[in-house]
């Protein structure tokens, strides 16, 4: 099973240096500019990683994004027949800009969102991680990471 990540900002490299490590065969890196890729993978030392476009990188049965969620929909909906049949692991928080509360309607979630513009995705893992240094110190260990389905997101401002 190959398995791709999308994007080489900080959760992108960060989720490269926390899975490289434990794949089987080479992790699949996809960017608009695979030399930039090609750098990081130097300069991290990364192995088992190879660079690749975007394009090359939705031919993964596995696609893990790091993209923000406001740039996510329209990414997916342009790449709604690619994406057909893949697991799409959906990393997005849908934040405000001034991350106090969701973008998404009350009732709703991203991955219901992300849902609507991809039906036919073979599954989604909705993976919420509120700390990006869990990425960067190649450990998950003392870091809550959210497991979420549509329906299960409460917004900040409701009681608990």
């Amino acid at each position: 099973m190959s398995i791709s990540i999308l994007g080489t900002g900080r959760m992108g490299q960060g989720l490269v240096r926390v899975i490289s490590p434990h794949v089987k065969e080479d992790l699949i890196w996809g960017s608009r500019t695979p030399e930039k890729v090609k750098r990081l993978i130097q300069e991290h030392g990364f192995r088992n990683v190879r660079e690749a476009t975007y394009a090359d990188a939705l031919q993964a049965d596995v696609i893990v994004h790091s993209f923000w969620y406001r740039d996510l929909l329209p990414w997916a909906q342009e790449h709604a027949g690619e994406l057909a049949g893949k697991i799409l692991i959906d990393i997005a928080n849908p934040f405000t800009e001034d991350f106090q509360d969701f973008t998404t309607a009350l009732g709703t979630s991203a991955a219901e969102e992300l849902q609507k513009r991809c039906p036919q995705r073979a599954s989604s893992a909705p993976l919420r991680t509120p700390f990006s240094r869990c990425w960067k110190n190649r450990s998950i260990k003392g870091c809550k990471a959210i497991f979420t389905s549509p329906g299960m997101t409460r917004r900040r401002s409701e009681p608990s």
